[in-house]
């Protein structure tokens, strides 16, 4: 999947040929501003858009599945997450708050806000861990189930963007 940067179009390609399989086109006013995120289970894929403050849920066969509109402002800098069995996403908006939606419906579960804007998330077990900016210069785990805080850390002062986050292979760093 790539999207259009003067658009939310997203686009689906062969492999092998580099055809084009697929394009969605969720309407004007809506720019895209995240990598899309893929779902390890479904295969169903996960955007957010500017303008209309919305994540966009899309099946793999370029269907739209859901969206949801419960968005302050869009963040542009940290891409949505999915839990490991594919029936959780987790997405930041720019308002420092982080929501967590059941990925067959696009139902909230939960919503917490933070101390700052998500730069970048990771989920590790029943971990989500959030980067959160340069202003506030620290990151948050919370717990991915219900979005209570587990623990807070300082971890800089001067970055501007922490969204390329990962998690060791043992899953303990």
């Amino acid at each position: 999947a790539v999207t259009d940067r003067s658009g939310a179009k997203l686009y689906a390609f062969d492999n092998a040929t580099g055809a084009k399989k697929w394009e969605l086109d969720p309407g004007e006013y809506r720019k895209c501003c995240t990598t899309p995120t893929v779902n390890p289970v479904t295969g169903d894929i996960y955007y957010m858009t500017t303008t209309a403050k919305e994540i966009f849920s899309v099946k793999s066969d370029g269907t739209l599945k859901w969206q949801y509109e419960g968005m302050e402002a869009v963040n542009k800098c940290a891409s949505a997450v999915v839990s490991k069995d594919g029936s959780v996403v987790f997405f930041a908006d720019n308002s420092a708050n982080v929501h967590a939606v059941k990925a067959s419906t696009g139902e909230k579960i939960w919503g917490v806000t933070l101390v700052g804007n998500v730069q970048g998330m990771v989920l590790n077990g029943n971990e989500l861990f959030c980067a959160c900016d340069a202003m506030t210069g620290g990151g948050v785990f919370l717990n991915a189930t219900d979005g209570t805080t587990i623990a807070s850390v300082d971890l800089y002062k001067n970055c501007n963007d922490g969204s390329s986050i990962s998690v060791d292979p043992v899953k303990t760093t």
